[in-house]
């Protein structure tokens, strides 16, 4: 004779309940303040690739130099990626979004706009630069798909990557106020000025982003996940949706960084998923040689081509 099902069991899952809280207000502002990290990456990522000719007129660079000093920003945005994952399941995906704004501030605006040698910028400032920029990409991914209707998902995901075309038009700006050319621009001031969008969305992230509750309920820390979705339940407007979830049994042991970068790799790697992820991984490279790559071309191009014009005047 089958036992008969406990009030717990009775319980919808976490999943059931965002599926009945549904899509509104509440994935709109965390669109804006998680998913500000695109907004922030668009306006940084284009200052880096526009002040190289500047920086490199200034500093007396070789163009292998000057290349470098823009590869080593994506280096640090390559890894900041790779650690963005294990970070966001050990301390949380909030905390993780949060700490990439905080990074972008100090680094970006202050030390890389006052470095006074290449080495600084070089080695240092811009590595850690690229790192805060990709460390808070994957973490806000996950967020929203763990806040999201199954159906809505691509789409949420989507929609808050187009924030990176408006921080490009911020920056685009800067660059046009201080010298349409790009011939002499005061590229300390641009630098400082680029990192104003990060220093306002720290603050506003920092203040009313909510944690993940599929990560408070890994956790164990069932009150504040049910916190979370009462939240999310009267900002959508639905207040007859019961947010007391389902409670998981948390028989697993907590796994360090290294072991939990190491598991998660190998599910990835798996004979399952390994096609796709290979085919993933080369689409995104393709994808992202040809859009990162225009994104330092074209300031260069310009560049030379306003120089051109001024010598046949």
């Amino acid at each position: 004779m089958a036992a008969s099902p406990t009030s717990e069991d009775k319980k919808p899952t976490l999943g059931e309940v965002i599926e009945s809280i549904g899509i509104g207000p509440a994935q709109f502002r965390a669109g804006l303040l998680g998913g500000g990290v695109w907004l922030a990456d668009g306006a940084e990522l284009l200052l880096i690739g526009s002040v190289a000719d500047t920086l490199a007129r200034e500093w007396h660079l070789s163009s292998f130099t000057k290349g470098f000093v823009v590869t080593i920003v994506y280096t640090g945005l390559m890894f900041g990626n790779i650690t963005s994952g294990p970070a966001g399941a050990r301390f949380g995906r909030r905390e993780v979004v949060v700490l990439s704004f905080f990074g972008r501030i100090f680094v970006f605006s202050i030390f890389s706009s006052t470095s006074q040698s290449i080495t600084d910028v070089l080695m240092i400032w811009r590595f850690i630069v690229g790192w805060s920029i990709g460390f808070g990409q994957p973490a806000w991914l996950a967020i929203s798909a763990e806040i999201t209707p199954a159906k809505y998902r691509i789409i949420t995901g989507g929609l808050t990557q187009t924030l990176f075309a408006l921080g490009e038009l911020y920056s685009a700006s800067l660059l046009m106020l201080d010298d349409p050319s790009l011939q002499k621009l005061d590229w300390r001031r641009v630098i400082a000025l680029g990192a104003i969008p990060s220093a306002i969305l720290f603050i506003f992230s920092a203040l009313f982003l909510h944690q993940s509750p599929t990560f408070l309920q890994m956790k164990g820390r069932h009150a504040d996940a049910v916190q979370v979705l009462e939240s999310m339940r009267h900002d959508n407007s639905a207040p007859d949706i019961s947010v007391d979830f389902r409670l998981q049994p948390q028989n697993a042991p907590q796994l360090g960084f290294i072991e939990t970068f190491y598991r998660q790799s190998k599910v990835i790697m798996s004979n399952k998923l390994l096609v796709p992820t290979l085919v993933t991984m080369f689409t995104c490279f393709e994808l992202n040689l040809a859009y990162y790559g225009c994104i330092y071309a074209f300031p260069q191009v310009l560049s030379d081509l306003v120089a051109e014009q001024l010598v046949r005047e």
